[in-house]
């Protein structure tokens, strides 16, 4: 038995060795036998330390909004084991990210630099692509330190040092593979859901020319308006689904006066 606990061990360092070595090939390869449930643990661990450090918009319109724009993306998704949850976050800053397990955060500098609610969606829905093709969970272990893998592996708890985590996986950024790919699958998800793709072409174009915080999946993304003429390729079958109104959306509620 000591023996069997001794080389179980031994093979973890070895994987992990490996893992930390080779972290980019070695994780893509082997996320198909990584079951959904690492997603889940990392992703709740990273959004602790979001809710922790982050300034949260108190307004219920602020999540009532996000949630309204996501509902007709969510509906669109093929896979419906995929659950999401959102925070709206009071960071001037037009951003937006995904972490592993579907929690998807928002910036109200997003929704302030959007001239249409299509274009706010069009983010989302880029975001939603990345948690289903499982791009954020593949950018946290890549972070993951020996300890963080073995109570992915081994522990049926949740993680802890959950800080940590956070600041490795928020320093990191998904490779411009990722990113492409979440445009094309999130232009196809758009489509579905009634959404026109090109908006988001037009809020990104906009944004790279007059921003000078340029968020994460801008800067690490190729050419502005590349991207923008691939997503005016898509087009709407039918007629647009109703969305609400970027004027509903309130970061904070209103004073009394």
């Amino acid at each position: 038995m000591v023996m069997e606990i001794c080389l179980i061990a031994l093979v973890f360092v070895v994987l992990a060795g490996l893992l930390v070595a080779f972290a980019g090939r070695i994780t893509s390869m082997a996320l198909p036998m990584i079951p959904r449930e690492v997603d889940d643990k990392l992703g709740a661990a990273i959004f602790m330390s979001v809710e922790t450090t982050t300034s949260a918009c108190t307004a219920p319109e602020a999540l009532s909004y996000v949630q309204a724009l996501g509902a007709p993306l969510e509906a669109a998704v093929a896979d419906k084991s995929f659950s999401f949850r959102y925070f709206v976050a009071d960071d001037p800053i037009p951003n937006a990210f995904a972490l592993p397990g579907g929690y998807i955060i928002v910036n109200r500098g997003l929704v302030e630099a959007a001239k249409e609610s299509a274009e706010v969606a069009g983010v989302l829905a880029h975001e939603l692509e990345h948690v289903i093709q499982r791009h954020s969970t593949t950018r946290a272990l890549k972070q993951a330190s020996v300890s963080i893998l073995f109570q992915l592996f081994f522990s049926g708890t949740s993680l802890h040092a959950p800080a940590q985590i956070y600041n490795k996986f928020s320093t990191s950024s998904f490779s411009r593979a990722q990113e492409s790919d979440a445009d094309e699958k999130g232009a196809a998800l758009l489509v579905r859901a009634g959404i026109d793709p090109a908006a988001l072409g037009r809020f990104l174009t906009r944004i790279s020319e007059g921003s000078v915080n340029i968020p994460e999946w801008l800067s690490s993304h190729p050419d502005s308006p590349v991207r923008a003429h691939a997503l005016e390729a898509y087009s709407l079958g039918g007629p647009p689904v109703e969305l609400p109104s970027l004027s509903s959306f309130r970061c904070h509620p209103e004073k009394a006066e």
